[in-house]
């Protein structure tokens, strides 16, 4: 699938609609200070979404195995995404059947979703934060050594000149 061209906000605002919504649930990990994105438990929209548009994965996400999509239940997460306008009916004119596909709203919440499930970060974590922070801090200590010993030189200089 192809990767949808997203601003910084509505990655954000999907982000959230996509917590708001429940489709999944946010954990924080203490041991590495991360927060963990789950599908809740009896909910299979990652997977009755890759069966209804007859795909195993959707961008770069974890794959579905044919058994498992040949055993969802996906009568509830049709409705689910036939309400949110995520999914649409379609007629494949070679084969005259029709097929699901995702709509542009479709493709922008799925592009997060499975990068929030896959844990693919697309924003400076926080210890790349706190490194800049780090080298910003020294750059700055070094910039007052650097001037305080150019004012100590400086006087210094001064006052040899006025023993003279």
């Amino acid at each position: 699938m192809k990767k949808p061209n997203l601003t910084p906000e509505l990655e954000n605002v999907t982000q959230e609609k996509i917590l708001r919504l429940g489709a999944l649930t946010q954990t924080f990990d203490a041991s590495t200070g991360r927060w963990n994105y789950h599908q809740p438990p009896r909910w299979n929209l990652y997977e009755c979404t890759c069966k209804l548009i007859g795909e195993e994965r959707l961008f770069n996400g974890p794959k579905v195995s044919k058994e498992k999509l040949d055993k969802e239940n996906c009568s509830v997460s049709e409705s689910w995404l036939l309400a949110e306008r995520m999914i649409e009916k379609y007629r494949d004119l070679q084969t005259l059947q029709y097929g699901w596909k995702l709509t542009e709203h479709g493709v922008d919440f799925f592009y997060i979703y499975t990068r929030l499930l896959t844990k693919k970060k697309w924003k400076r974590s926080q210890h790349w934060n706190r490194v800049l922070l780090i080298v910003l801090t020294m750059g700055f200590y070094a910039f007052y050594k650097v001037a305080e010993w150019a004012i100590t030189a400086t006087k210094e200089k001064k006052q040899g000149k006025r023993r003279r």
